[in-house]
């Protein structure tokens, strides 16, 4: 038997999560370093210099959110640790509100690059704006269960 036969349905969705969440992890992961240790910084980053804190909030709020919200969908995991889960879920809800504004925020103040075309500001205003409205009407429905 091999590996891939011994993973449950479960698991495949964790595995699939996992990866999905790895590029805009390594590429924040990579940015946020550069920011931090005062490297060179490419011509698209620059315009972050002048005012890091929203970019770090927004890079450690989506990386925490990204990785540790694989936990909140398996069913082993709520099962077996329903108190880590819901405290999980609080944190998580604080840091995808946080990811949300800073990437509005930024997606506003920041200054255009010129490989971004005016789509891409609706688009990012979109994204935000959604998951804002999501986590917002998450929230409520569990406090409604609770």
């Amino acid at each position: 038997m091999s590996l891939f036969s011994k993973l449950s349905k479960d698991s495949w969705m964790l595995v699939f999560l996992l990866i999905l969440n790895l590029v805009p992890s390594l590429a924040g992961s990579i940015r946020l370093f550069n920011l931090l240790s005062g490297s060179e910084l490419p011509l698209a980053d620059q315009r972050f210099a002048e005012a890091p804190v929203p970019v770090i909030l927004h890079i450690l709020s989506a990386v925490f959110y990204g990785l540790l919200s694989i936990f909140q969908f398996s069913s082993n995991f709520r099962k077996n640790h329903i108190t880590i889960h819901r405290r999980l879920g609080r944190f998580l809800l604080l840091c995808g509100l946080m990811a949300a504004a800073t990437g509005i925020w930024m997606a506003f103040f920041y200054p255009k690059v010129p490989t971004d075309g005016p789509s891409l500001f609706y688009i990012r205003l979109f994204v935000g704006l959604w998951m804002l409205l999501c986590l917002l009407y998450a929230y409520r429905e569990i406090r409604k269960l609770n």
